[in-house]
């Protein structure tokens, strides 16, 4: 504006934009100079497990979440299995291992000259110093007690315990001095801090290990996978580090004390980041190999077969057996054990050859994770044969060859091949019937018997169409066996001793509960002995045909008098509602009556009320109202019980 003013000639105005300039410029001078030395911030940039801090006021430790603030003399420290990272301000790093423990001494910026000075010290434990190669004025370092360095490099290590401190550097030059020397580690070289005071001669650390299995990039089918690397020499132990990211912010896991030259590992599915540093004799971590990426991939589901051919427990008269399936990808299939290739759509298809009789095929498929499915099928190999049929009649009536039926329907089981064709004519010219033999042969024909005689023409066609044919004969069986009882037998008694007589008509054998019994002129006397509680007696007759009946009968015999279990009165929970409630527990071997009289006492009377049987409750129930007394002064005088006539229907007894 002032150069814009003398252009114009005004002097004056121009004179004056310049001083109001030179003022501004002056006081941002000032103010920045204020600033030439602000306490910076450094940043928790990563945190696993138990990562705890505390401020130099505070006398107890607290847990740090990633991202949480530090300032000057504030601590950090990690406890067993875990991990952090701090980042400052011009995004140099400091990785602690577990069971570390560091204050940050000193962060400060200077806008003005766009520098920044950092000095952390560590107390306890390890830990990594990465600096960043970025514009600007920096210093950063890495102290422990008693030691001072002058960094000129971006990655070294530090670690301290009770008797030594060690330093290891990986790029660049580290100026070490104590109290009593001073050495120079040039680039993968490192150095003790004895407990006297010296440092030791820079000694060469070793070299990078090289990476063996699994290859970068690999994908690994399986809940664990096994690290492998080529051995360093003069190695002591290895160190194997485990991370989420490439650049190794986000450690899962280290292990420092590997002494072969492989590892086990159980981990998630993930993608993981892997290297690992050799050891020497003295604790040295040389550094670190190249890092490698593997994808975990915990596959625990079984693989899918889908078996089309052959169907379980199936019967076949062909010697070659076609096996036929699907599956998923990158699925190996064997059948009987021999590998089996699958198409482009995983399927697959082979022949397996039977042995006469029974044969088991197994189909098995194992994934690229190891999970196998096996399918088992039943398949029977029958040499194909002659056709035959055959009738079986063990449980019919038969006489010289010939059924001997009730009218109705008579059902014929017979014999022939497995999945033979069964057909059978009523009479040259009359209905026929179908059927088909099962698996084991056996074939079932249901033939209604409405004339006196007939002949049933069967034939069987087998599987390769060779029949067989058989005849026979039913006859209708107009003689029947009966039975008949000159008293019905009574649903209880008390008496031992109970005398059965009857009747039978085209009898040839009577049996009762087996035994058989004599026929004397058509009529037959049994003497019963009745055992207390339930008789059950079968009686069987049987004409010459083979016909015959059964008629069952039971009889319970109850010589002791009914049990009388708990009883009582109780007035209504309707305070409203003057009633009595009553409920009697009573058994009996051949059950009770459907009521019970009871008599009891309320006041100066003596009522009597009946009860009703209560199939749900196993009790007699019932309620009566009171008019002028109180109902809790109500008890129990008689409970009359009492067991069914021998004449009264049967129902379900009580059971004692």
């Amino acid at each position: 504006q002032s150069l814009k003013e003398r252009k114009a000639g005004n002097w004056e105005k121009s004179f004056q934009q310049a001083t109001l300039s030179k003022q501004e410029a002056n006081n941002a001078y000032q103010e920045a100079s204020m600033k030439n030395s602000t306490k910076g911030e450094a940043s928790v940039t990563f945190a696993k497990g138990n990562v705890e801090g505390k401020k130099p006021a505070e006398s107890l430790w607290k847990a740090l979440l990633a991202m949480a603030k530090l300032l000057e003399n504030d601590k950090i420290r990690t406890l067993s299995s875990s991990y952090a990272e701090i980042s400052f301000i011009d995004k140099s790093k400091i990785r602690l291992s577990e069971n570390s423990q560091a204050v940050i001494q000193r962060n400060r910026v200077d806008l003005l000259r766009n520098a920044n000075e950092a000095k952390v010290s560590l107390e306890k434990g390890d830990a990594f110093a990465l600096l960043s190669g970025g514009q600007g004025k920096r210093k950063f370092n890495l102290e422990v007690p008693g030691l001072e360095t002058t960094v000129r490099s971006k990655a070294y290590w530090v670690n301290r315990d009770e008797k030594t401190t060690k330093v290891a550097n990986y790029d660049g030059e580290i100026e070490l001095k104590s109290k009593a020397s001073k050495v120079t580690l040039k680039s993968n070289q490192g150095s003790s801090m004895l407990a006297d005071g010296k440092l030791t001669a820079p000694k060469d650390l070793l070299k990078q290990p090289v990476l063996f299995a699994p290859s970068h990039e690999f994908t690994v089918y399986a809940s664990s996978v096994t690290l492998q690397w080529e051995a360093t020499a003069k190695a002591s132990k290895y160190w194997l580090m485990i991370a989420n990211d490439p650049s190794f912010k986000t450690i899962l896991t280290q292990l420092k004390d590997i002494t072969a030259t492989s590892k086990k590992i159980d981990l998630e599915k993930g993608i993981y980041y892997w290297r690992v540093a050799a050891i020497d004799a003295d604790g040295f971590p040389g550094p670190f190999s190249e890092s490698r990426s593997f994808t975990q991939y915990n596959d625990n589901e079984p693989p899918y077969i889908g078996l089309s051919e052959p169907s379980d427990s199936s019967t076949v008269i062909e010697k070659i057996l076609p096996v036929k399936g699907t599956t998923e990808s990158n699925v190996k299939i064997s059948v009987n054990g021999t590998a089996v290739t699958t198409n482009e759509n995983s399927g697959f298809a082979t022949e397996v050859s039977l042995q006469p009789g029974k044969n088991i095929v197994v189909v098995e498929a194992v994934d690229l994770n190891g999970n196998k499915t096996t399918i088992k099928r039943n398949v029977k190999y029958t040499v194909p044969q002659e056709t035959f049929i055959d009738f079986i009649l063990q449980d019919l009536p038969v006489s010289n060859g010939i059924v001997y039926a009730p009218a109705g329907m008579v059902s014929i089981r017979g014999a022939s091949l497995p999945f033979a064709a069964i057909e059978a004519r009523i009479n040259p010219a009359g209905t026929l019937l179908r059927s088909t033999a099962d698996s084991t042969g056996i074939f079932m024909l249901n033939v209604g018997l409405v004339e006196e005689a007939i002949e049933l023409q069967c034939t069987a066609t087998g599987l390769e169409g060779k029949t067989s044919q058989k005849t026979l004969k039913i006859v209708r069986d107009r003689k029947l066996p009966a039975i008949s009882f000159k008293d019905d037998f009574p649903f209880n008694t008390s008496d031992e001793n109970l005398v059965v007589i009857g009747r039978v008509e085209n009898v040839v054998k009577l049996t009762m509960n087996g035994k058989q019994q004599d026929i004397k002129e058509n009529g037959f006397q049994v003497v019963l002995i009745l055992k207390e509680g339930r008789n059950t007696f079968d009686f069987e007759a049987l004409n010459e045909n083979g016909n015959k009946v059964n008629i069952f009968r039971e009889v319970v015999l109850d010589t002791k008098p009914p049990e009388l279990g708990a009883y009582s009165v109780k007035p209504s929970k309707n305070k409203n509602l003057p009633m009595l409630q009553f409920e009697v527990k009573a058994a009996d071997t051949s059950g009770l009556k459907k009521t019970v009289k009871v008599i009891y006492e309320l006041g100066d009377d003596m009522i009597t009320v009946y009860l009703k049987w209560d199939e749900a409750s196993n009790s007699y129930r019932g309620t009566a109202y009171v008019s002028n007394a109180n109902p809790a002064e109500a008890f129990i005088r008689v409970i009359l019980l009492e067991a069914p006539a021998a004449t009264d229907p049967p129902r379900s007894p009580v059971e004692p």
